[in-house]
């Protein structure tokens, strides 16, 4: 928990950067409440800023987030586009997602 407070905090001053990986990060903790409270509409912005950025991970992110249901209605298609995305720039559990969802 220390240390989640701590990456939240120095991820947190990039916010506002052109660190797709830092932004992708900063989402993460954000979806995870890790080092923050869980706040989902502010990961899926995020997440969105880093994929619009190419960040791979991102798109993977928000894929999970489509098909959970996290602070979004679930929306099966979109996650499957979303993982799709990932999976064709080389995301190995974006494929696996892939697979394991129905057609």
């Amino acid at each position: 928990p220390e240390n989640d407070k701590k990456a939240f905090n120095l991820l947190s001053l990039l916010e506002n950067s052109d660190d797709r990986t830092a932004i992708n990060n900063l989402a993460w903790l954000y979806k995870e409440g890790r080092g923050c409270e869980v706040n989902y509409c502010k990961a899926k912005e995020l997440f969105e800023r880093a994929a619009e950025m190419d960040c791979i991970a991102s798109y993977f992110h928000l894929g999970t987030m489509y098909e959970e249901g996290l602070g979004i209605d679930i929306d099966l298609s979109l996650a499957k586009e979303m993982y799709k995305i990932a999976a064709e720039k080389g995301h190995k559990k974006a494929s696996e997602r892939l697979e394991d969802l129905p057609a």
